[in-house]
């Protein structure tokens, strides 16, 4: 593990989950004017976007204030500190792990500075205007130890139509419908064929076994994993993943369940994790409903050491 990146990052990730702490810090004067710009991209479409803002481990990164992943960091530096938190606690220098939907690169730029010169991160982004904006990111951090891949991971090497719902709503950018409520209003989508791979197609050409999988694929979680058995049986690394079920959403029902999902991982003897307030805890899995949130996949054989290193974190 990479103890100084490790560290700084995790009492970062700690404080972020901290409100009380984010308003302390900041005056009254610099919030109110960070939400100003945020409302004023949101009420006039001419109006310039862009900015460059610190994020907590020191980069400056490039953010469109449409999108609401761009605003959390603009607002706060960090997005899904939990999650920030549970890297730094896993992550051992000089591994590979694979960031599956990197989006504009927050976490490629953490897991970077986790793994260490020695180390490497594949970053997937199939969008090419988001994938632009992943790579000034990278190229301002001045980090060699991110490969960005133009690919769509999916269950097989395949050409998948990937939805482009523009700038405020890149963040659901994907194969399939996003899972949202009737009351949003959704642009019309830019349809783009785009080349696929599965991870264990990538795992086997790259010649190198992740320690971590990262996923962030907007509903495509059970065809990517669908894709990766090969690996979560062989390989066995630490996986990531975005979950959620919403009834209401008119288009729920052409997709997998999170329970689906997570059942794949089961049966490949793997003990789901919940990541709540820098702390883990066992997860049962049932066919409710589930919420949006981060789940975190441990190989039976890895639990009591990742308890033991999280537990000391």
């Amino acid at each position: 593990m990479n103890p100084l990146a490790s560290n700084r990052l995790r009492e970062a990730a700690i404080s972020s989950t901290e409100t009380s702490v984010l308003i302390f810090r900041a005056s009254e004067a610099s919030l109110f004017s960070k939400v100003e710009a945020i409302e004023a991209c949101k009420r006039n479409p001419y109006q310039p976007a862009l900015v460059w803002h610190p994020s907590i481990f020191g980069s400056m990164m490039q953010l469109d204030l449409r999108e609401r992943v761009a605003q959390e960091i603009f607002m706060t530096g960090a997005f899904e500190p939990d999650l920030l938190w549970f890297l730094s606690c896993v992550i051992d220098e000089g591994t590979a792990v694979i960031d599956g939907g990197a989006h504009i690169g927050f976490f490629s730029l953490a897991l970077a500075q986790l793994v260490g010169a020695s180390g490497r991160v594949d970053a997937f982004e199939p969008v090419a205007r988001t994938r632009s904006h992943l790579e000034t990111n990278i190229r301002n951090a001045n980090l060699s130890n991110i490969f960005v891949h133009g690919f769509a991971l999916w269950s097989e090497s395949a050409v998948v139509e990937i939805n482009d719902w523009g700038h405020e709503f890149s963040a659901y950018n994907g194969a399939a419908a996003p899972r949202i409520g009737p009351e949003t209003i959704l642009p019309e989508p830019s349809v783009v064929p785009t080349p696929a791979v599965s991870i264990d197609g990538f795992v086997q050409s790259l010649g190198r076994s992740p320690s971590l999988i990262k996923l962030d694929v907007e509903s495509a979680e059970y065809q990517v994993i669908s894709g990766m058995r090969e690996t979560l049986a062989n390989v066995r690394p630490v996986v990531i993943l975005e979950v959620g079920d919403f009834p209401d959403s008119r288009n729920e029902t052409e997709l997998r369940s999170s329970y689906d999902t997570l059942m794949i991982l089961k049966d490949l003897s793997y003990t789901i994790f919940e990541i709540k307030n820098c702390r883990l805890t066992e997860h049962e899995v049932s066919e409710h409903v589930y919420d949006y949130g981060n789940l975190a996949a441990i190989p039976d054989e890895k639990v009591n050491d990742l308890r033991l290193r999280t537990r000391e974190r």
